[in-house]
């Protein structure tokens, strides 16, 4: 079996050893993932505020059971996001202060 489109080398799988070596020695996939996971460098100020906006929008949905903007509600985010008042407020505050850091910066 070819695994050429992985890269520009193709293997044939022997054992788990070579198998864990010829993947190991692959480049690293690269992705930003959602907004929510972006890394941190290269975000800018609106982007910053635009997180808050969101994180803020899920603590209200957790807390009062109002959807945010797309439509989830408390229980989606308790369920399936796992996310709680307390971190969704966390976060918020966090990308606040970061844009303010980004607008204070040359």
């Amino acid at each position: 079996m070819s695994l050429g489109a992985w890269g520009d080398e193709s293997w044939e799988p022997s054992d788990p050893v070579a198998i864990t070596e010829t993947l190991l020695r692959m480049p690293k996939p690269t992705t930003r993932g959602l907004v929510v996971n972006m890394p941190a460098r290269g975000m800018s100020f609106h982007a910053r505020l635009f997180q808050a906006r969101m994180w803020r929008e899920t603590a209200m949905a957790i807390k009062y059971d109002r959807p945010t903007m797309t439509g989830t509600g408390r229980r989606w985010h308790l369920e399936i996001g796992r996310h709680t008042y307390a971190d969704s407020l966390r976060r918020a505050r966090v990308n606040v202060y970061l844009a303010r850091r980004l607008n204070r910066a040359p």
